[in-house]
This record gives structure tokens, C-alpha cells and sequence, in this order.
């Protein structure tokens, strides 16, 4: 059976709540005694080439989006579970929610040129603040693949990571002695845009502008909504507190790591989940 056609889609609306994501197993997990869909014992063949546009009126409202699509995709495929897409939607107008900010979206793009749910991602949304006779633009890019999009700080001019930070959540360059109520809204935006180790500069950066030692941020594996923010501050040279905090959820810990020696360390975290470990470090040669 041979399918042809156009759909048109003058006027949609998406809506959208957060909720916690779905936590699925990684790719190298095998199910043993898995149970495998019985093949159809009659094949039916066809062949879709169908392209589907979207009208004006399409509007998405989910997860701090709000936006309105754009564009046509062409589908294609000769059975249910191989279809194909080629073409591009866009985001004609719209903003993104962050923090208490509203991020204009200049540059929104969905990229299709292969399965229809592996779309590819080019996406810049901005804050716009002035400066001086200067206007500045500060905020992020997003780009790859859906299932693992690569999200970059961004600014022009071109200036400091932490600077683009606090530009986008603040409104103004990072200054030491900031309050304590910035220092939380920086390193929850540090958390939620980077994940663990995508700038190491910008948490060193981050961390000397707030007067701490260490800020070590986690986004558990690209799930942002267990993300976890430690920051720390060596009383003296053996003695370490550490204070922790999810962005999301209740989780917290308190973390004190004492050096007895050069090779022993006892570290307790206490909080959620308590406990204790004890460190012996052998160098070699």
C-alpha cells in the first residue's frame, strides 16, 4: 500500500507540566528472559511519504517554553516501527523561563534527517541587558542530538564564564562579597545549564568570585532534576567542611574531611543519607 499526501496543522497547543523525568536504564544493561514481541506471521509492506505542516497556530507551552513552531517535515517509512523524517521545524517566536528570567529565543531550530525521534538540536536563547551606549547579550546555546544536547554559555561581547552566569541570572557581572541569596541563584543556574566537568574554568572562576575553596556541581549523569551542588572551605590545611544541596529536591549533606597524615583521611558526610569512610593513599612511584 502506497501512502501520499500533505497534513496540514493550522492551529495546535501543547501543554506541559514538570515532572520528574523518567529514569531509564543505560545502554549496556541486558534483561535476561526478556520476552520478545512475537513477528507478525503475515507481513504487510507499504510505503508513506507524507509531508506534515505546521500552521500559524501552533503554540507550546511546557518545561519553561513558550513558544510558537513553525516548518514542515516530510515522513517517510515502509513499516511502523522505521519511520523517517526529513525537514526542519523552527521556533518563529518565543522565550524560555529560567530562574525568574524570560530568555528570548533568537534562534530555534529542529533538525530532522533521519528517525523520526532523533531530531537535532540548534537552539540560542538569550537575555538582553544595557549597558552603557553597549547592549549586552548573554546566555545559551544548545546544540546535538535531543537524547544528549550539548548546552554552552554564550555572549556577545565576548566575556568570563562566570560573568555570562551572572549576567543571565542577575542582570550584571559577578562582584565579590555577593550575598548569599546570589551565591544560591548562581550555583543552582551552574548546575541546571552545565553539566558535572563542562567548564572546569567556570567553577574555579565561580568559586574564587564567591570566596570558597571548592564548588563541585553534579547533574547525576545528564538528569538535571538530580543535580546536586557542593560547595566547601578549608578551615586549615587538614581540616575540611563541605556544605551540599540538591537544586531540586530535599536532599542535603554536611561533609567534614579531616587529614590525620600525608596518607590517612577520615571523611563523614551527614544528612539524607549519613555515613563514613576512611581514606589511605599509597603514591607510587
Amino acid at each position: 500500500m502506497d501512502v501520499r499526501g500533505e497534513i496540514l496543522i493550522p492551529e495546535l497547543l501543547l501543554l506541559g507540566r514538570q515532572t520528574k523525568e523518567v529514569i531509564r536504564p543505560s545502554p549496556d544493561v541486558v534483561i535476561l528472559d526478556e520476552k520478545k514481541d512475537l513477528a507478525p506471521s503475515v507481513a504487510f509492506p507499504f510505503n508513506i511519504q507524507v509531508r506534515v505542516t505546521l500552521g500559524d497556530k501552533v503554540l507550546v507551552k511546557a518545561e519553561g517554553i513558550d513558544a510558537r513552531l513553525t516548518g514542515n517535515i516530510l515522513l517517510s517509512g515502509e513499516n511502523s516501527k522505521e519511520m523517517a523524517a526529513r525537514g526542519e521545524i523552527q521556533v518563529a517566536q518565543g522565550h524560555y523561563n529560567a530562574y525568574g528570567q524570560k530568555l528570548e529565543i533568537t534562534r530555534g531550530r529542529f533538525l530532522f534527517g533521519g528517525p523520526v525521534d532523533h531530531p537535532t538540536l540548534d537552539v540560542l536563547a538569550l537575555r538582553k541587558i544595557g549597558r552603557g551606549f553597549e547592549e549586552v547579550q548573554a546566555g545559551v546555546t544548545v546544540t546535538g542530538p535531543i537524547q544528549f544536547p550539548l548546552i554552552r554559555l554564550y555572549s556577545k561581547p565576548a566575556m568570563p564564564e562566570t560573568d555570562i552566569l551572572s549576567y543571565i541570572v542577575l542582570g550584571h557581572p559577578l562582584s565579590k562579597g555577593s550575598d548569599k541569596e546570589q551565591t544560591a541563584l548562581l550555583m543552582g543556574a551552574a548546575g541546571a545549564l552545565l553539566s558535572a566537568g563542562e567548564s572546569v574554568l567556570l567553577k574555579n572562576r565561580l568559586s574564587g568570585g564567591l570566596g570558597i575553596d571548592t564548588l563541585d556541581i553534579q547533574t547525576g549523569g545528564g538528569d538535571v532534576s538530580r543535580s546536586l551542588v557542593t560547595v566547601g572551605k578549608y578551615l586549615n590545611p587538614r581540616l575540611y567542611v563541605g556544605l551540599g544541596g540538591s537544586l531540586f529536591t530535599n536532599t542535603y549533606q554536611i561533609i567534614l574531611r579531616y587529614s590525620f597524615t600525608k596518607n590517612l583521611e577520615v571523611e563523614s558526610k551527614t544528612g539524607t543519607v549519613s555515613g563514613a569512610n576512611i581514606y589511605f593513599k599509597i603514591e607510587f612511584n
